[in-house]
């Protein structure tokens, strides 16, 4: 439980987690209820400050439940009162599903103020600011002032007098009480204490600084926060999702690029959007730092890696063995492997984070918040696209060889709903420049997950003007020759490996004839002979893989993403991310291989970005359900079309071939917007309604990029 506490308080919020839950069981095994009760409400807590909501309301509920129970002192169950009130608080915040904090805050100052069954001062003052920020954001201000006067009539406690000035701030602005603007105005040095706390004091006092007119102020404060929140980032394993974190916590980035816009430094506030869109991922962008390890340090990675992945190859096997175990059994089996998997997880969490303990290849210690100088520019003819939220509406930047511009833009809610609606408001005003690009790089985020190709534009869509590809924004790949030994034309072509789709089989065949043609030594593999062993073998010694399977996106975040195998196996992102080596050009036809997460910062994690982080150079993939049959099409016309990895040096086939094939889809089966019809079994409700969503599938396949 100390374990735990101590990890919370230092900002080591994964660490927290789990040692709290472990804290918990032992509780629980121990009969110590006093023990299971204040972990339960530190892990709530906890879990909504990562951003993991269902768990979060489970616990609180469940914490909630015993401290009402018999025996319980009337000090310990107001304490738990107050801390799923700041559970439920945190989740609001975050926009995240909550129940409402306010009775429980009330029913914890009842008990610990003067009069109550249990009066602690200290608590009573905490549950003061608590009450008045809730009011604050429930735009009551007048009652944040009631709590506020309160709080400073009775003493305010050491501890939270930075708190206290910070809210005195807020109420003054509110409510027009200026004189309790100086106490905050006149701090400089960075609150201590809990992350959230600190993250959410910088961001409100960037605000109070930015209406007073302190714009310089604000600007340090918002980065301030923007700073916490890298600070932070690599105490997050992969298997709590570093975008679920992030996803409440976009407030700070998105002042900041308000800020620096209205002065009119827009080349620093794309480059402030950048570096929070691609803040997750870039933190296990493996393929970026790997070469700059020590040989000390890269065989201790590998070590990691192959202790993970014989681990992880346990825990598949014995998942396949469950069938022949009773309910009960398999309940208990299920129980274990969720605690094995843990703990293996946290093992590739090492083996990433040695990859950032070295320098990286901008020189800049990879450990370290990345810096403007390390993003990559655009390149001649080539325009950068990028949908960032804004406070009001979104910005729509441009970026070219000779500089930024920035445009205002619709709600990028507004683009999920009606993407034609937002593409008439926002893409309109670039039309001439996007009709003048040789490529147009889009830097996608999971507030704005559009097909930016398939959007209408000047009596086209975007893909008719220039090829188009979804890029990560990571630092750019070393270039690879022959002479380092890889083999330059050696494919494995899988397919059907789930042995339920009768076109991918059809698919594999025309893929390997078209790339044997073109003077490459092929092999196919095909249903049950398509194993985790095996693919893992094909990615480290080949050079191209095709992938004509079915795909899942997992999670919320999509960290639970896999390709689906023989024999019900699966191939994990984690699987993706420890390998030592991966095709540099993988296609993956199937669905969900390229979905976004929606609501996230940088749009979370699929399939095609776990391989562009691992190293490949380009993966073509698919946002949402695809058809077998419409994937086939698209194949035979991507390596018909000339798509010829590694043709040349410089030269992008792969690029200008799929942008042929996708528009050769568009134009068999009509630019129309329906939606896919399905019946309940999930599958195709008829021959029209599968040909009515090919009319719009087309757009669903992109290329994902460093």
């Amino acid at each position: 439980y100390y374990g735990g506490l101590l990890a919370e308080r230092s900002g080591d919020l994964s660490g927290a987690a789990r040692s709290l839950d472990d804290a918990r069981r032992r509780a629980r095994r121990l009969a110590r209820f006093d023990a299971f009760l204040a972990a339960s409400e530190l892990l709530a807590s906890t879990l909504a400050e990562l951003g993991r909501g269902d768990e979060a309301r489970a616990v609180a509920a469940e914490t909630l439940e015993l401290a009402e129970g018999p025996g319980v002192s009337c000090r310990d169950r107001a304490r738990a009162m107050g801390n799923i009130g700041w559970t439920h608080l945190t989740l609001a915040a975050a926009g995240l599903e909550h129940e409402p904090p306010r009775p429980l805050l009330a029913a914890q100052l009842q008990a610990v103020g003067d009069g109550g069954a249990c009066p602690a001062p200290a608590l009573a003052a905490v549950t003061r600011v608590n009450l008045a920020l809730l009011a604050l954001a429930e735009d009551e201000p007048e009652e944040a002032w009631a709590h506020y006067s309160e709080l400073e009539d009775r003493g305010v406690p050491t501890f939270l007098r930075p708190w206290a000035d910070e809210l005195g701030a807020q109420i003054g602005v509110a409510t027009g009480r200026w004189e309790l603007l100086p106490a905050l105005v006149e701090r400089s040095e960075p609150s201590a204490g809990e992350l959230g706390l600190r993250w959410n004091a910088a961001v409100r006092r960037a605000g109070l600084l930015e209406a007073l007119g302190l714009f310089e102020a604000a600007l340090a404060a918002y980065a301030e926060a923007e700073s916490l929140l890298e600070d932070t980032l690599a105490s997050l394993g992969i298997g709590l999702g570093r975008e679920l974190f992030l996803a409440g916590r976009l407030a700070s980035a998105v002042g900041l690029v308000d800020l620096l816009i209205s002065r009119g430094r827009v080349p620093e506030a794309l480059c402030r959007a950048r570096l929070a869109r691609g803040r997750a991922l870039r933190s296990v962008d493996r393929a970026a730092h790997i070469a700059s390890l020590s040989p000390a340090a890269r065989a201790r990675r590998e070590q990691l890696s192959l202790e993970f992945l014989v681990s992880w190859d346990v825990l598949a096997r014995e998942a396949r063995e469950d069938w022949a175990y009773s309910a009960p059994e398999r309940e208990q089996r299920r129980s274990r492997r969720a605690e094995a998997r843990r703990r293996a997880l946290e093992g590739l969490d090492q083996a990433l984070g040695l990859i950032g303990v070295e320098r990286s290849a901008t020189g800049e210690p990879a450990g370290s918040p990345p810096s403007c100088a390390a993003l990559r520019g655009a390149e001649a003819g080539e325009i950068v696209l990028l949908a960032f939220p804004a406070n009001r509406g979104s910005w729509l930047f441009v970026a070219d060889a000779e500089g930024v511009q920035v445009h205002a833009a619709p709600a990028l809610e507004l683009a999920q709903r009606r993407p034609a609606v937002w593409a008439e408001a926002a893409l309109t005003p670039i039309a001439e420049r996007l009709a003048g690009a040789e490529r147009i790089r889009v830097l996608p985020s999971g507030s704005a997950s559009l097909p930016i190709h398939a959007l209408p534009v000047a009596d086209a869509v975007v893909l008719e003007l220039a090829p188009v590809v979804y890029s990560l924004d990571l630092p750019r790949r070393p270039a690879v020759d022959a002479g380092e030994g890889e083999p330059l034309r050696h494919a494995v072509v899988v397919a059907d490996p789930s042995e339920d789709l009768p076109h991918a089989r059809a698919e594999a065949a025309g893929v390997a004839r078209l790339l044997h043609e073109g003077g490459w030594t092929v092999e196919r593999r095909e249903g049950g002979e398509v194993t985790r062993a095996g693919l893992r073998e094909a990615l480290r010694s080949t050079s191209l893989l095709h992938y004509a399977g079915h795909g899942i996106h997992g999670g919320r975040g999509g960290w639970g993403g896999a390709l689906v195998l023989g024999d019900g196996q699966l191939f994990e992102v984690p699987d993706i991310l420890a390998l030592d080596r991966v095709s540099p050009w993988i296609t993956l036809a199937g669905c969900d291989t390229a979905t976004a997460a929606r609501g996230t910062p940088g749009g979370g994690m699929n399939l095609g970005r776990a391989f562009v982080l691992a190293g490949a150079r380009w993966v073509l993939a698919a946002d949402g359900r695809v058809d077998d049959g419409l994937a086939r099409e698209l194949a035979e016309l991507f390596y018909a079309g000339g798509a010829r990895p590694g043709a040349r040096p410089g030269a992008r086939p792969d690029e200008q071939a799929l942008r042929e094939a996708l528009l050769e889809l568009r134009r068999r089966y009509a630019d129309e917007a329906v939606h896919q019809a399905k019946s309940e079994a999930d599958d195709w409700a008829s021959d029209e309604a599968r040909d009515q969503a090919r009319r719009q599938a087309w757009a669903s396949f992109r290329l994902i990029v460093p």
